[in-house]
């Protein structure tokens, strides 16, 4: 799968947490994301071009928190960098995909992450 100026990557099955943010147009943007046939306009929407999401998680406010939520997840135990600076072209993140080999452990209980959102939603 190629990302935008990332070029081509090959994904390995697990599970992906990808972060990010939108400040306006939240309902909108995450519609996007989960539709087939968009033009391409974000890393993110070359990899949901070939991938079914299962989850969304989502937080409501004015404050750009992506970051820090990456941060986060890839404090956790297991996580990896998939693809370098993927969503991040605008931040010094190493990357806001983070990958898990397997299935999401407990471990992602202790991350911050999950207690800071304020929604879920099976895709």
């Amino acid at each position: 799968m190629r990302a935008g100026s990332l070029g081509a990557a090959t994904y390995a099955k697990g599970s992906y947490f990808y972060l990010g943010s939108a400040l306006n147009g939240l309902v909108g943007r995450v519609g996007r994301h989960l539709t087939q046939g968009k033009r391409l306009r974000w890393h993110i929407d070359a990899l949901t071009e070939v991938s079914c999401p299962v989850w969304v998680w989502w937080r409501e406010g004015p404050e750009r928190l992506e970051c820090h939520w990456a941060r986060n997840v890839l404090s956790a135990p297991g996580s990896q960098i998939p693809v370098p600076r993927f969503g991040a072209s605008d931040c010094r993140c190493p990357s806001h995909l983070v990958f898990f080999p397997n299935t999401v452990s407990p471990a992602m209980d202790s991350v911050a992450v999950p207690t800071m959102l304020m929604g879920a939603a099976a895709g």
